[in-house]
């Protein structure tokens, strides 16, 4: 920060008339010394003592490190419980008796100190130095309008302080369960009370309408085609075991369907079709015999022989290649990355077939269905059995059928439509699996494969890239409908925890750029750590500011920061409106239940007194997390 006069004058004047010191130099930039060994830091003031995010401060004591970088100072609502509950800010001038720093954003009512690195410097291995801190120091950090607090302390009970000063104050506190379930579907328990509520009867209030039957509801199997994915993938790392027995080297050649030049005009291929079934039996698979439609310089597509004539003609078939060829396959590689080539023809292979039209029974299209997908044991034929893998690059589609021949009505504009979004959404799939697992695994590692919630997250952003929003849409308002009845990041089958994963990632490449979603998929990291690698920041802290993100895009409240925006999509125009649960505290405290890493919102409505601290109490088996927003 730049030397503003304005503003050190009216900091000394108030340190002087505070008699925090008794003068006060020019030198405002001379540096103090380090600390002796073992000689503490020690506050004796602070001014002002109440101040807001982006607002200076003086932290008046001794002790304090040569130079800004040599002192740290942190903010904390949690009584300095957990490192990443608080807020750290780097001051921009310190000497001998004081230091000067930005409230940071995110700060919140509580405590102040100042951390500095030990003396001897840094341990062995790289390892840093623990940080010697100093005394604390009471200090108040109310939000002012559009502001977020984040409150990290991951416990079952923490007590809220909120400083009203008029009739339209405002709050929105957004909980959120960081414990790690046993299963996606468990939920953990809230309670948020207020420590002086109005003189009404004493009665909890209810869960708002519909949440007992969505709670009852939770768990509950919405069909073998909920599971598909991660089935599919369980039965992936179930081969891929047998093969990190293997010595790298020693694998044969995958066998080519095809090698370089023309495509054959007809082939037959293995189609998975049985939903019940294995991806790992032969059983399971229903032999098809493909007539090549289109090819491209990196196209192949076939529609199944037995396809009726009613479902799909040779020029509609022929323009989903050449979308693919034209307009898919260049926007997928430069967003995401490159393609295996495991059979040499440097080709991507699309068949259309009715076998994946009947793996959605009759009628359970309007629940969602299976419109297309990407075989991983394609590219990993030496580890399938026979008549399972077809050893190429390949992913597989519906036919549009609207007369029905085949179990549900399609009808063709729409599916073809849909087409185009599975082609982008396989896609990535195939990228994805030949990073992670023929590049980064060497063929038959699966220790890198990306985790279920990341590979669809990014799956669905390769959708969205490519023009195609319908579905995504369809998913997110599932979700906002009822945000925290969807994990984030322990899911990955139902729809609602898709529509969360991509909000999420759409966050993530408007606050960082798109380029991140290529960094995501081309590293050897997974989970939440590869998310925190590519943005440099907490996985906690991202989720908070996603969070406080949904609010205030749906509400249309402005923020007071630009972190807080969606640039690529109109949250309030397009969307449901984000379900938000009415939090009046006046009756009694307001009940509910989330899953893990899934936001619950709760608009606080005033109960009167100008000072209220409330009580947020969780499962003793939970972590819970708040963040406030100051809404008005």
């Amino acid at each position: 920060m730049s030397y503003v006069p304005g503003i050190w004058s009216m900091l000394l004047r108030r340190a002087a008339a505070a008699g925090l010191f008794a003068a006060l130099t020019a030198a405002v930039f001379s540096c103090g010394g380090d600390p002796r060994p073992g000689e503490p830091i020690v506050l004796s003031g602070i001014v002002p003592t109440a101040a807001g995010a982006g607002d200076t401060v003086l932290l008046v004591g001794s002790g304090f490190g040569a130079g800004p970088s040599r002192n740290m100072v942190a903010f904390s609502a949690i009584e300095f419980s957990r490192s990443e509950g608080s807020r750290f800010a780097v001051p921009f001038s310190t000497a001998a008796d004081r230091v000067a720093v930005v409230v940071p954003e995110g700060a919140y009512t509580g405590a102040v100190r100042v951390e500095s690195p030990l003396p001897f410097g840094g341990g062995v291995f790289g390892v840093g130095s623990p940080r010697l801190p100093s005394n604390e120091l009471g200090f108040d950090c109310p939000l002012r309008a559009g502001e977020v607090a984040k409150l990290f302390y991951s416990a079952t009970v923490y007590n809220l302080p909120l400083l009203l000063g008029t009739a339209v104050d405002e709050f929105l506190l957004i909980l959120f369960d960081s414990a790690v379930p046993p299963d996606a579907n468990m939920t953990f328990d809230y309670r948020v009370a207020a420590d002086a509520p109005c003189a009404a009867a004493a009665a909890e209030t209810p869960l708002d309408p519909g949440a007992a039957a969505r709670a009852g509801a939770r768990g509950t199997p919405e069909g073998a085609a909920a599971s598909f994915e991660r089935r599919r993938r369980e039965e992936i790392l179930e081969a891929l075991r047998g093969g990190e027995q293997a010595a790298p080297g020693a694998e044969t050649p995958p066998p080519a369907l095809y090698g370089p030049g023309t495509a054959p005009a007809a082939a037959d291929f293995f189609v998975f079709g049985d939903l019940t079934g294995s991806t790992l039996d032969s059983a399971s698979y229903r032999a098809v015999s493909g007539v090549l439609k289109y090819e491209g310089q990196r196209t192949l597509l076939y529609v199944d022989a037995a396809t009726h004539a009613s479902c799909i003609t040779d020029a509609e078939a022929a323009a989903l290649g050449e979308i693919f060829e034209l307009g898919i396959y260049p926007t997928n590689t430069a967003a995401f990355g490159s393609e295996s080539d495991i059979n040499g023809d440097g080709k991507v292979a699309i068949l259309l077939s009715p076998v994946v039209n009947r793996l959605t029974p009759p009628g359970g299209s309007s629940q969602g269905y299976i419109a297309g997908f990407f075989m991983p044991g394609d590219l990993i034929p030496r580890f399938m059995p026979a008549g399972t893998s077809n050893g190429m690059e390949i992913f597989y589609s519906i036919v549009p059928d609207p007369n029905g021949i085949y179990g549900n009505v399609y009808n063709k504009p729409r599916a073809l439509e849909v087409i185009e979004g599975v082609l982008a959404h396989e896609f990535l799939h195939m990228i994805m699996f030949n990073y992670r697992v023929l590049i980064f695994g060497q063929g038959y590692l699966a220790t890198y494969m990306a985790e279920l919630w990341v590979d669809e997250g990014l799956a669905h952003i390769a959708e969205n890239l490519n023009g195609h929003h319908q579905s995504n849409i369809a998913r997110a308002d599932l979700f906002l409908g009822d945000p925290g009845n969807a994990t984030l990041i322990h899911g990955g089958d139902e729809l609602e925890e898709r529509g969360a994963s991509f909000l999420f990632f759409r966050y993530l490449g408007d606050r960082f750029g798109d380029d991140i979603f290529r960094r995501i998929v081309q590293t050897r990291r997974t989970g939440t750590a590869n998310i925190e690698h590519v943005t440099g920041l907490g996985f906690k802290e991202l989720f908070a500011d996603w969070a406080a993100t949904l609010y205030f895009e749906s509400a249309g409240v402005e923020p007071a920061d630009a972190r807080y925006r969606y640039t690529s999509i109109d949250l309030a125009a397009d969307f449901r409106p984000l379900r938000v649960r009415p939090g009046n505290l006046c009756p009694g405290p307001v009940t509910g239940d989330v899953k893990s890493m899934g936001p619950e919102f709760i608009g606080l409505e005033r109960p009167g007194p100008d000072e209220l601290a409330l009580e947020i109490n969780s499962a003793s088996y939970g972590r819970m997390n708040a963040v406030l927003v100051r809404v008005r």
